[in-house]
Order: structure tokens, then C-alpha cells, then sequence
């Protein structure tokens, strides 16, 4: 956490952007303007789930200045913060010159739409709760949900007139159980003091929302902006940017850098973080995903905004992924003036070089590549710390150019969502697992699917496990409730444990070789359940943690995944953690063997070490790499799914597994089933 630091920063996120048509989009201006934002500034707090953030209508989606520290804390309550700021930019050239519209540490927008009035006391942000529709009399906000300025309600009589509830059959839209709605401008030259640019003069209309849920759903905020342009000038080569300036805890101990499949930007501890330590859950990861991005014009494709799908246009997904740190060195610090921000927009260094190969392998993506396969500056797996120590660090996903003409409109829709499964770079991977869920959220419209409902050790001792058992097997039952039909889930999928290591079926058919499917009802309520079996070595939990994560998939290809408290027994958890760690390097082989489709390949370190796992065809080619990092001393294991190195699927027949720690290496063998 920082709570004096934005003296020198700027930057970016919020997302949302802008290019292509006026689709349909109401354009009309509804209210007046002209005066001073900082005079209107509204602060609200978004608090609908474990995540609690403040944000303003002057662009700041997270703004540390209410606070006086990092504007998002998570989980809420806990004292702990992970996001210091994060706002929007817009970079565009008008008649040669680049404008800028920013969210930083201060914010370029006013509150209000674009010509309007900032004095009216209407220009405010507005939160509204779905427990809100119980007693609709007890917020003002949902009395006077600003539909007249764009606000989206429920027409439930048709008559196009907000008429709420009790009186009238009216309600907010909601897509979460909170949202928070603004309408917002850049429309005052004296408020753009960043870079000091004219106007762009767009409007936005944003709206924040949530999920309050047990389930990783309920560590996300979504976003979604309409951005218009007001002025009487076409807008070329346009820039939108998500930028962060991210704190997991301290901010000198953070690295950034992003995945290129997911589309994702991520910040990362470099180890146990002091703020978090005291943390059960361990120190998270952050991301950040763009699902939904400007649209260009694209002769044959299809692109998806304001609610349905547009033919002949594209989506632009994040082109560029680069950063800027909190120094004095004036190659990496913060961009002061127009040009250099521009130019990160665009992908390049502030001073329009590109940036090293050694950061980006050759591309526009700073720091694309995995931590935890990274073995050094001289691999593939380009990160942060190869090039810069870990430290105070600021991000920026990019997407871009388009055009906006007098008019156009753009809808952009973005999420912030975090991750922890105790070590950091276990949180890092399981944000990509959550990653997933929340795109998939996006692409379902926001219907998500049911709360999985488990029950670890049915029957006795409820979600209590002996690890100082390593092979005892641990049965979890996924339950069938009225939301959900846990006979729906492809058995073959699912896995238990902590990311990155976690354990699939025990119980093998030996015929088939695959996962055997255990039905039966276990909390005799009619229902069948599915039951799974898991040993307790292959899981990778330790006797200090407290939460397990069940992942999967439907028969339908419905991606699930589902937490779990959990509790170690015995109570002398550092006792019994002594005496489970292993006396010299070991390892344990491969469960099951033979195999089909995956096999857990369990070790143990006698010290903290830099581990290969690697596995090999019977003629000494290299097949994959399946870690290459630090460990900590301790039983690891992973998981090794029959693939090469580039995801394809090898033919059945005997693979070697070796795992080397610098001095020492061993071997055993695998056998892969058709």
C-alpha cells in the first residue's frame, strides 16, 4: 500500500473506447454544461462483493484519493489493498495535434453529459442493489435513476417512461446484484492538466457492476463504458487504454506483465508480500481483461457491441501491452507531457523507439511471457525479472487506432478480478483459470452459471483433512441443487487442489484407463451427486492452507471451478509440516501409470531449489517442458497431459520424466494409453 506517491505518475485504465458508427445510439444532449469538474467531483464505493473500491465521474475507475491510499482493497474487510489507481485514457489527432482525455491520479472528465451544466448536483454517480427491489423507497438512487441522462431501466409497462417501483412497475437494469452508473465529459479545457492538450471532447456513459457471490465471481468488477464523440471533429487515429497502477500490498515488490492468449494484463508478487502475510489465503495476483473492444470496419466479419452483433466490423482486441515505473531514471518513469503518452498508447517507449527485444521477444507485448517457466534472461519466457527488480510499477493494454467521427459511438466492456492460492506464483496461475471464468462470464451476456455446492469428506468430519496422510485419498462431493445438475459435469475434467497442482480422479477403470464416475446421492435428498476421490499427496495443499479449488467442465463445455474452507488436522499444523518435509530429493513416480489422459507426477525438495521438469520421447527428444522455476523446500507435484510442448497431443507409448535441481536429476517412466 502507498498512501503519497502519485507525484510521480500517470496513466490509464479504465476501458473503453471508441471508433466506428453512431449505431443507433441516442445522441442527444439532455442536460447543460460548461463549468469546472473539480467543482462536481462524486465519489462512490463499489462494495457488491469481496472487492471494495472507490471510484469518481472524472475518469478514475479506482481513486486512492478518497482514501488517502490505494482506492481498491480486497478481500473487503481485511485491511489489504491490491489497485493504488486506474483510469481511462484517450489519445486521439485532431487537425494534426494529439488530445488526450485521462484517468490518472487526477482525472481530465467532469461529471455530467458533454455541454451540460457541472454545478447540477444530478451529475453525481448513482448505486443501486438488487436487494434494493425489496424496499425501493430506501434509496434515493433508485428513485431517481437518471434514465433522461442514459441510464438503462427495466421497462416493464413499455410507455419508454421511468416510472419505479412501488408506485410504477420500474426498475434500474441490472446486470450484477450492484450497480453504479455516471455520465461523464472531458469537455473543460481547464480540467485537462496531465498533458495539457485540448479537448477530445467525448462523453461517457459508465457503468460498474458486480456479482455477490461465494464463488470467484465474487472477486470481480466489470465495466462497461458508451463512449461518444460530441465535438464537431472527426477523431483519427484513436488510442483506448486500460491503465493500472497496481499495488498487491507493499508497491515496491509488484512485477507486471500480460498473456497474449487471454488477452489479459497482470500484476504479480515477487514473493510473500508483508502486507498479505498475515493473509490466509496467501498474496494474490491481479488482472485484467478487455473482452470487449472498439470496433472497426472489417468486410466479412462480425463484431458484438451495444447488444448485438454488427456484420462487417471487428472487435479490436489489446494490440500492445506496455509500462512505465515509479523512478527517477527517465527512460522507464512516468510520462509528463503528450507525446510520450501517446506513444506508450501506441505500443512504443515514451520517446516512439520500440522497446527492446529482451522485454518483448520482438513484439508489442512488454513481458509476455510466464514466470513460472521462466529459468532466465537467456530462455523464451520473457518477464520482468529478467530486465528490472520488482518495484513500483504502472501498466498499459492498448487498443487501436480507429477512427470517430462527429457523432460515433463506441461500447467497450473490461474486468478487474483477483486471484490467491498462497504462494505468488500460484495465485498467478490461477488467474488464468479465473480469467477464463470471467470471459466467459463476458461472452455469456452475464448469465453465469450456478454456484457449485461441495462437500469435502461426506458423511464425517466435514471439510476436515489429516495431512499428515499424504496417500490418504479425500472424497469431495460436487451436490445437486436446484440451480445446478452436478450430473452434468464431464467427470474426465476435474481436478481438486491448489492451482497448478492439483490432483485428478483416483479411482481408475482399468479398462478404459479414464477417470471412473462415482454417482450416487449423498445428502439423500433425491438427487444424484457426483463424488470424486483425490489423494491427498497430489493436491499440492500443505498443512497451513485453508481453502481448496475444484475446476472442470460441463459435458456442454461450461467451465466450472469452485472453493472450498477447508480444515488441517491436527491443530499443530507446523508440527506435522516438519515432519512431512522430505530429508533428501525424491522422487515419488507418476499416479496413475499407465495413464490416459493425464498422469501427477509427485517430488520432494530436501531444500529450496531451481527445478526442470522435463519429459522426453524413448528417443531422447525433448517432448515438453513442464516447470522450469524455483521451488520451495517440500512435496511438489504436477500434472502432464500427454501434450508436446506446442498443447498437441503425443501418440501412446513410453515417455521418461526427468526432474533436475542443479546438482542432482532423476528419472521414471510413463506410460501413455490410446
Amino acid at each position: 500500500m502507498k498512501t503519497v506517491k502519485y507525484y510521480a505518475t500517470i496513466l490509464i485504465l479504465a476501458g473503453v473506447l471508441l471508433s466506428g458508427l453512431a449505431f443507433g445510439i441516442d445522441n442527444t444532449v439532455s442536460d447543460e454544461r460548461t463549468l469546472r469538474k473539480s467543482l462536481v467531483l462524486s465519489t462512490l464505493n463499489f462494495d457488491g462483493n469481496r472487492i471494495d473500491n472507490d471510484l469518481s465521474n472524472n475518469g478514475k475507475i479506482v481513486d486512492n484519493v478518497p482514501s488517502g491510499r490505494s482506492g481498491m482493497s480486497w478481500p473487503a474487510g481485511n485491511g489489504t489493498q491490491t489497485v493504488f489507481a486506474s483510469g481511462m485514457w484517450l489519445a486521439g489527432i485532431i487537425d494534426g495535434d494529439i488530445r488526450t482525455a485521462v484517468g490518472s491520479f487526477s482525472g481530465e472528465f467532469m461529471g455530467g453529459p458533454w455541454g451540460s451544466d457541472p454545478s447540477n448536483p444530478v451529475h453525481k454517480l448513482y448505486k443501486v442493489n438488487k436487494s434494493d427491489l425489496a424496499d425501493p423507497l430506501a434509496n434515493d438512487d433508485f428513485q431517481n435513476w437518471p434514465t433522461n441522462l442514459g441510464a438503462r431501466f427495466i421497462d416493464n409497462n413499455g410507455n419508454g417512461t421511468y416510472e419505479p417501483l412501488p408506485s410504477g412497475p420500474d426498475h434500474p437494469e441490472f446486470i450484477g446484484d450492484q450497480v453504479i452508473w455516471a455520465v461523464m465529459n472531458d469537455g473543460d479545457p481547464a480540467g485537462h492538466v496531465w498533458f495539457g492538450t485540448a479537448p477530445l471532447d467525448v462523453e461517457i456513459q459508465m457503468t460498474v457492476f458486480g456479482f455477490d457471490r461465494p464463488d470467484v465471481f465474487g472477486d470481480m468488477m466489470f465495466v462497461k463504458e458508451l463512449i461518444i464523440n460530441r465535438g464537431g471533429e472527426q477523431i483519427e487515429d484513436m488510442y483506448m487504454t486500460l491503465w493500472s497502477d497496481p499495488d498487491i500490498g507493499d508497491y515496491s515488490d509488484d512485477y507486471v506483465g500480460c498473456d497474449t492468449t487471454l488477452g489479459m494484463g497482470i500484476c504479480y508478487n515477487a514473493g510473500v508480500d508483508v502486507e498479505f502475510a498475515g493473509y490466509s489465503g496467501g498474496t494474490p495476483a491481479v488482472g485484467y481483461d478487455l473482452f470487449q473492444g472498439p470496433i472497426v470496419p472489417a468486410p466479412g466479419e462480425t463484431a458484438f457491441a451495444f447488444g448485438r452483433e454488427i456484420p462487417d466490423y471487428k472487435n479490436l482486441k489489446m494490440i500492445s501491452f506496455t509500462k512505465h515505473i515509479n523512478t527517477s531514471d527517465p527512460v522507464w518513469s512516468d510520462p509528463w507531457d503528450a507525446n510520450g503518452g501517446y506513444n506508450l498508447m501506441r505500443g512504443y517507449m515514451k520517446s516512439g523507439l520500440p522497446f527492446d527485444d529482451e522485454l518483448t521477444g520482438g513484439s508489442f507485448f512488454v513481458h509476455p511471457g510466464d514466470p513460472n517457466l521462466d529459468t532466465g534472461p537467456t530462455d523464451n519466457e520473457y518477464v520482468e525479472a529478467d530486465v528490472h527488480p520488482p518495484g513500483d510499477k504502472r501498466f498499459l493494454m492498448n487498443a487501436g487506432p480507429f477512427t470517430m467521427a462527429p457523432g460515433d459511438s463506441q461500447e467497450v466492456v473490461f474486468g478487474i478480478f483477483m486471484a490467491t492460492a498462497g504462494e505468488a506464483l500460484n495465485s498467478y496461475r490461477l488467474l488464468k483459470v479465473i480469467d477464463v471464468q470471467a470471459q466467459f462470464a463476458y461472452d455469456n451476456q452475464f448469465i453465469l452459471p450456478p454456484v457449485l455446492a461441495l462437500d469435502i469428506k461426506p458423511g464425517s468430519d466435514p471439510n476436515s483433512i489429516n495431512c499428515k496422510n499424504e496417500n490418504g485419498v479425500i472424497p469431495v462431493a460436487v451436490l445437486t441443487t436446484p440451480d445446478f445438475d452436478a450430473t452434468t459435469i464431464d467427470h474426465t475434467t476435474v481436478s481438486f487442489g491448489i492451482t497448478g497442482s492439483e490432483a485428478t480422479e483416483t479411482h481408475i477403470d482399468k479398462k478404459t484407463g479414464h477417470a471412473r464416475r462415482h454417482e450416487e446421492d449423498v445428502d439423500r435428498d433425491g438427487d444424484i451427486d457426483l463424488v470424486f476421490h483425490f489423494r491427498f499427496g497430489e493436491t499440492g495443499l500443505g498443512c497451513k492452507d485453508v481453502e481448496a479449488c475444484l475446476t472442470g467442465e460441463t459435458y456442454d463445455g461450461i467451465p466450472i471451478i469452485a472453493r472450498e474452507t477447508i480444515n488441517m488436522i491436527p491443530s499443530n499444523a507446523e508440527k506435522i509440516s516438519t515432519l512431512m518435509t522430505p530429508n533428501k530429493f525424491s522422487l515419488k513416480g507418476n499416479y496413475p501409470n499407465p495413464f490416459n489422459p493425464s498422469t501427477t507426477i509427485r517430488y520432494g525438495l530436501d531444500t529450496d531449489s531451481y527445478v526442470t521438469v522435463d519429459i522426453y520421447d524413448i528417443t531422447g527428444q525433448l517432448i515438453s517442458t513442464l516447470y522450469k522455476n524455483n521451488q520451495t523446500q517440500g512435496w511438489h507435484s504436477v500434472i502432464w497431459s500427454g501434450t508436446n510442448q506446442y498443447g498437441e497431443q503425443v501418440p501412446a507409448g513410453l515417455y521418461f520424466c526427468r526432474i533436475a535441481t542443479g546438482n542432482e536429476f532423476k528419472t521414471t517412466k510413463l506410460m501413455l494409453l490410446k
